[in-house]
C-alpha cells in the first residue's frame, strides 16, 4: 500500500495549486479526479476565460 503526506480531491485550480505546493515542499501527493485529465470542469468542458478574452 502506498502511503501520501497529501490525497487532492478534485484537480481544478485549487487542487493543483495545493499539489504543486506541496510537491514544492518535497511532499508525496496523490491527486484524485472523477475525470480523465487534470484541469478541472472549467478547464475541459465549462466556462469561457474572460480575462483572456479581455487581453
Amino acid at each position: 500500500m502506498a502511503h501520501y503526506d497529501f490525497i487532492i480531491v478534485g484537480s481544478g485550480p485549487s487542487g493543483r495549486a495545493a499539489a504543486i505546493q506541496a510537491g514544492k515542499l518535497k511532499r508525496k501527493v496523490l491527486v484524485v479526479d472523477r475525470n480523465d485529465r487534470l484541469g478541472g470542469v472549467s478547464v475541459h468542458t465549462g466556462t469561457i476565460p474572460s480575462k483572456t478574452l479581455r487581453e
